[in-house]
């Protein structure tokens, strides 16, 4: 699997090649069909300054939704 390509998300354009900007993006792999995304659906900052993001994924069909927290900390260097 290419980790480095970016991935073609987006459906072809017949314009993409006439504006140039295809070309800029480099060598494209192919969209990954059993791939999930998840949206960003809020963020806190807290009085700690810790950032907490909320990620969630509603499936088409009856399975309950995914749900994923991100928390990002500050780490002081020592």
């Amino acid at each position: 699997m290419d980790t480095i390509g970016m991935e073609q998300t987006w459906d072809p354009s017949p314009w993409a090649h006439e504006e140039g900007w295809a070309y800029s993006l480099g060598l494209l792999r192919p969209k990954d069909e059993d791939k999930i995304s998840l949206r960003l659906r809020g963020a806190v900052l807290d009085q700690e300054g810790t950032i907490r993001q909320f990620y969630a994924h509603n499936p088409q069909n009856e399975e309950p939704p995914y749900v994923m927290e991100v928390v990002w900390r500050v780490v002081k260097a020592a």
